[in-house]
């Protein structure tokens, strides 16, 4: 029986439809053991204590829920902007930052998939710069690799989709992820897609087969 109830519940997360711009998921199943998934579209203004609350989100144990704040409290908010509804506007210097509890398990690695869909008016490199900006864990000092650019492509009326890849080793218990606007203060974000996946230990020898799959998708 339980089986059976943990194949329905892959099978649900499957068969989940993409959202918006939610264009190029991770190689790893969402809605399963030790992953994260998260997408803001920013359809209101940030709450009393200047959070942007995931509008949807997964995660199999009880964490806080994962939020996006602007550093100096400086993102505008934007009810519609060239055609999309709910558009964040980090300027000045201000920059955002991602919160997202992570699963106590250790793991000699974590993946980190980052999907985001921008505006600028600037040139065509000006893009979103995610980076990690802090990272704790019991095991020893935690280190990370971010790819500059995975994948990206315009979709039409000024606005691009960006996606990156994050390793850190080992897993964390918590980080902080950056979005810096590339110094513009013409930088509009209209989503923000996370997933994550860590695999305790013995597990950690199946990492060797995903992360090559990982490098291969890259390329």
């Amino acid at each position: 029986m339980v089986k059976r109830l943990v194949i329905i519940v892959l099978m649900l997360g499957l068969a989940a439809p993409a959202m918006a711009d939610d264009l190029i998921p991770p190689p790893w199943d969402r809605y399963t053991p030790n992953t994260v998934f998260a997408h803001w579209t920013f359809d209101s203004p940030a709450n009393d204590e200047g959070q942007y609350v995931a509008e949807d989100f997964w995660q199999l144990s009880v964490f806080d829920d994962p939020y996006i704040d602007s550093y100096y409290n400086d993102a505008y908010w934007l009810d519609e902007f060239e055609g999309r509804d709910g558009v964040i506007n980090p300027w000045g210097g201000d920059y955002l930052q991602m919160h997202l509890d992570n699963y106590d398990c250790y793991s000699p690695v974590k993946f980190i998939y980052l999907q985001i869909t921008w505006w600028t008016d600037g040139y065509e490199g000006d893009r979103p710069l995610p980076d990690v900006w802090d990272a704790y864990s019991p095991h020893g000092p935690v280190d990370w690799s971010v790819a500059e650019i995975t994948d990206e492509f315009e979709l039409g009326d000024g606005w691009w989709y960006s996606r990156w890849y994050i390793e850190m080793w080992p897993n964390p218990e918590w980080e902080w992820i950056n979005f810096y606007p590339a110094w513009s203060e013409d930088m509009y974000i209209d989503q923000i897609v996370v997933d994550t996946l860590c695999i305790p230990a013995p597990g950690a020898l199946a990492l060797l087969g995903l992360a090559g799959l990982i490098r291969r998708r890259r390329r």
